[in-house]
């Protein structure tokens, strides 16, 4: 009997999958050969089709989990424990794997990964040997996908069990090392890891203390304490490590930080322990610090940068928390936007970096160099608010990035051009524009398969008879300049709003989802479809009539997908165009919303099917409760009690639908799978998370195809605190 093992391609269907090698049953070792003899995203396309509900010809289920790591799960079933997804047990087996062929492995005395998506149970498992010193959660601990345990500075903290003195087996006096992933930014950061006998003697490091202090000692009754003038994140890998009596390193990102001459003394004789101090058995000094992965073992000298891209190439499958103080709102396009010949992922954001204040900002993430993250601000802005995001795109003529933007409702439409090709880094002079007097918002751009830029926004108080309506611009030079400024849409009720998607297909085609105004305007806000013609300039409605001699469009001129009627009404969420030129769009229905302040916000799905618009199907309940959530600073606007969690089609297969849904108050992550017009598989990607999760947007593409925002707190969009995740899901 053989073991069939089966791939699907970028350019594939869910339902296409490929052979890509047979070997017998049983190999486990030829099969991790085989796997690991592929490419990376060829590996996780084989998780894909394990993950499929498509039928696979001859198929076999195989499993190629190490033995270690499969000790893990197994005792995780015997207790009970909420598992990781089948998608995500491959990452970790694969980070054993990695750990084992790089010789760490067995240096280790204890390995706890607490960034799983398994529940928090599952997380305080030790992967050396899932039978002895588990972590024991205490106090007030949060417990958040992508980011392991958050203490809370007051009697949240882990005790592992593992004494260094009576159970280290690579741990000892002069051959030592422990460390772990720091999640969090934080200046004041007390005790990350300790363990102290009397005197205190033994081990501790606090990763930023007072006055950006980094403090550590191993085996040791003093500490050293070092003033760091350079970079002070605390967010980082960080390794302690003593290899003789008189010489001690750390470690950050797998780069010494500092060395040490603090003599050795003893073994420590308390149980490691995380997120706060442990003096001789007495608790104290609680960190609200985050953390991700922790370690005790035998001194990795040589090895220390090799176990940090090790894990970084881990969590980048995991998902992780890029940037702080930052958000994005859900009308413009694209936001997000990967290339593979670069391989890296360009993000629009509205960013505060090292608190200079609030600034359009494109994000860099550069996934050749360790995920590597850089940002450059675009233009500094007057409030704090997150319609402000650049919309980006690559042009064909140059490979140079286009990005334009401008503040909510602003005076000008600006945009500027990156300097070097397929790099976020440098940009050339900005360009300002007011072609028509008013006021601009959620400025998004598009290329057309002649190398036109076209540029859509929303375009306030045009003249006596239009408020907020929506105009257009192209550029026949590569963005140098913009000419043929037309106002195309209205709305119904007033100031409507659109989002677009373009066909992979055919550039030319823009497709918009409107609605007919915004939910707290007088009237039940209906939902509408067209599409723009760039080659012909014209606009249509969803069967091709030609409506251009209408603009600015209202409903008449439009195709109408969803009806509301008072007190219900709505809004949209998404669209995107399949491979047959078909738009799908995703839809929030605020069900007797004029009533009860838009507390409900449910999750409507419906697509063209060439003739009409299918029967807005409810997905689920997204959300009962308004998403805002206070704060000691700032006042909220008034109107965004209906803002729902979002939801996002993945752009390359429509039929997957990544959405934000509350469970038990918490709004988590969803991946949705069509099966047809009115029937969709939901499975739970986050569990347990400490914020909302919202505001998804899929990156094609890349491994990390989801970025979406966990929201600290949210009072309005000119006050908020969050933190942009980038995830596999």
């Amino acid at each position: 009997m053989s073991v069939n093992i089966y791939r699907k391609l970028a350019t594939d269907p869910d339902t296409s999958y490929s052979l890509v090698s047979s070997v017998p049953d049983g190999t486990s070792e030829l099969l991790v050969e085989t796997l690991s003899s592929l490419t990376e995203y060829t590996f996780k396309a084989i998780i894909n089709a394990d993950e499929a509900t498509a039928d696979v010809a001859n198929a076999t289920t195989f499993s190629i989990l190490d033995t270690d790591y499969q000790a893990v799960i197994d005792r995780a079933i015997a207790l009970g424990y909420g598992l990781p997804t089948k998608r995500q047990q491959f990452y970790e087996n694969q980070l054993v794997l990695d750990l084992k062929v790089n010789g760490i492995w067995s240096l280790l005395d204890v390995f706890y990964c607490f960034a799983t998506n398994g529940d928090s149970d599952f997380a305080t498992l030790n992967w050396k040997n899932p039978l002895l010193y588990q972590a024991t959660k205490n106090g007030a601990l949060n417990y958040a996908f992508g980011q392991g345990f958050i203490g809370n500075g007051i009697d949240a903290y882990l005790s592992t069990a593992f004494v260094p003195k009576t159970h280290g087996v690579n741990y000892s006096l002069n051959d030592a090392s422990f460390g772990g992933y720091a999640g969090r930014n934080k200046a004041q950061s007390v005790h990350f890891i300790s363990s102290y006998n009397t005197g205190p003697m033994g081990i501790g490091i606090v990763t930023r203390g007072n006055a950006n202090h980094l403090g550590w000692r191993i085996n040791a009754s003093t500490s050293g304490d070092v003033f760091n003038s350079g970079d002070n994140n605390s967010i980082a890998f960080w390794h302690i490590q003593r290899t003789s009596d008189a010489v001690n390193k750390v470690f950050k990102n797998g780069i010494v930080a500092t060395t040490g001459v603090q003599s050795s003394i003893d073994l420590p004789s308390q149980p490691l322990t995380l997120l706060a101090a442990n003096v001789n058995g007495v608790i104290s000094a609680y960190d609200d610090q985050a953390i991700k992965m922790s370690w005790a073992g035998g001194s990795l000298n040589g090895k220390e940068k090799v176990f940090n891209d090790i894990w970084n190439k881990y969590i980048a499958n995991t998902g992780k928390s890029i940037l702080s103080q930052t958000s994005h709102c859900w009308f413009t396009r694209d936001i997000a936007v990967y290339n593979a010949t670069a391989n890296k992922t360009f993000i629009g954001q509205v960013h505060n970096k090292d608190n200079q204040g609030y600034a359009s900002t494109i994000v860099q993430i550069d996934h050749v160099n360790n995920d590597a993250v850089s940002t450059f601000r675009l233009a500094s802005i007057s409030q704090f608010d997150d319609h402000n995001e650049p919309s980006i795109l690559i042009k064909s003529s140059d490979s140079k990035l286009f990005t334009c933007y401008a503040e909510h409702s602003g005076v000008a439409v600006r945009y500027r051009t990156s300097t070097n090709i397929l790099d976020a880094t440098s940009f050339g002079a900005e360009a300002a524009i007011n072609p028509g007097g008013g006021k601009y918002s959620y400025v998004s751009c598009f290329e057309d398969a002649a190398g036109q830029i076209w540029l859509f926004f929303r375009d306030d108080n045009l003249d006596n008879t239009l408020l907020r309506g929506w105009s257009y611009m192209k550029s026949s030079d590569g963005g140098v300049t913009f000419t043929g400024y037309k106002t195309f849409f209205y709305g119904d009720v007033s100031r409507g709003y659109l989002t677009f998607a373009q066909d992979p297909n055919n550039k030319n085609l823009i497709h918009f989802v409107a609605s007919g105004g915004h939910p707290v305007d007088t009237g039940a806000v209906d939902i509408f479809h067209f599409y723009f013609n760039c080659s012909l300039e014209t606009l249509h409605k969803s069967d091709g009539t030609d409506v251009t001699v209408n603009a600015p469009l209202n409903a008449s001129s439009m195709t109408l997908v969803m009806n509301n009627n008072l007190p219900d009404t709505g809004w949209f969420e998404d669209i995107a165009v399949d491979s047959a030129g078909n738009p799908r769009v995703l839809i929030t229905n605020l069900p007797s919303g004029k009533n009860n302040s838009y507390v409900n916000k449910d999750l409507y799905y419906s697509e063209w099917n060439g003739i009409s618009w299918t029967v807005p199907y409810l997905i689920h309940r997204s959300l009962s409760r308004n998403i805002k959530s206070a704060s000691a600073t700032g006042s909220s606007p008034g109107d965004i009690t209906q803002y729902p969690p979002n939801s996002t089609f993945d752009k390359l297969n429509p039929d997957i639908i990544y959405a934000a849904k509350e469970v038990n108050g918490i709004c988590e992550m969803f991946k949705l799978k069509r099966k047809s017009a009115s029937s969709f598989s939901s499975q739970q990607k986050t569990f347990n998370s400490l914020n909302d999760y919202w505001r998804p947007q899929a990156i094609n593409n890349s491994i990390n195809n989801v970025m979406f925002l966990s929201k600290v707190f949210y009072p309005g969009y000119i006050n908020y605190d969050q933190q942009l995740i980038i995830a596999t899901l």
